[in-house]
């Protein structure tokens, strides 16, 4: 295989949570691209060596397994590719790669990392709140990994009745509606999804509160 693919910490572009994205750098004929794990890390936790977070990082084993997901994939279709002789640029390479799910990444996995951070920075209660909607969320996807992309209005129609027959009053449900918005609000901040699966533009929580 004369192309190369390594996970890379991407530190010409520093996030909004100070941590830098982890990317597939994808290289033929010199020329490189790059694409979003959908993972981000601090350099101080970057394990140059083995081109993954240090096991001190909150969501070490997520990440790891992650990153090493994304890698199989990668190689497997240049393996094809090329078996296939078709000679594609690393742009070319890139595209095909780049699914919707790429770069957008586990609601769970994100979930993690948030009430982590929340932890380490003294926010007990806000973490205790995202632990209890992450909670609720997983008993309504039976533990199913989600991407946000699969969080449409319908989606949050059906969390928010599926509350209801659980018994959770109007705040309650109110609250885990919120705290899952501002997750993807600062999911798209750190550029970790796209705005584009954004649902709440047509689902309004205000109504909730009205039952």
């Amino acid at each position: 295989m004369n192309t190369s693919i390594k996970a890379i910490l991407y530190t010409s572009k520093k996030l909004s949570n100070g941590e830098y994205p982890v990317m597939l750098r994808i290289i033929k004929n010199r020329k490189p691209k790059y694409l979003s794990t959908g993972i981000s890390c601090s350099k101080e936790l970057w394990d140059e060596k083995a081109n993954i977070p240090k096991k001190s990082y909150p969501l070490y084993s997520q990440a790891k397994m992650l990153i090493g997901k994304k890698m199989l994939e990668a190689q497997k279709m240049v393996y094809d590719l090329e078996n296939e002789n078709k000679n594609l640029s690393a742009h070319e390479i890139r595209s095909k790669l780049k699914k919707d799910k790429v770069n957008n990444p586990f609601v769970f996995l994100y979930f993690d990392k948030v009430i982590a951070r929340f932890v380490e920075s003294g926010q007990i209660k806000n973490s205790e709140v995202y632990k209890d909607t992450r909670r609720n969320l997983a008993y309504f996807t039976q533990s199913k990994d989600i991407h946000f992309s699969d969080i449409d209005v319908a989606f949050l129609n059906k969390f928010e009745e599926y509350l209801k027959a659980e018994g959770k009053g109007a705040n309650t449900i109110y609250i885990y509606l919120r705290t899952l918005r501002a997750l993807f609000n600062e999911a798209i901040k750190e550029e970790v999804t796209s705005d584009k699966y954004y649902p709440f533009k047509k689902f309004s929580l205000a109504k909730i509160r009205q039952y």
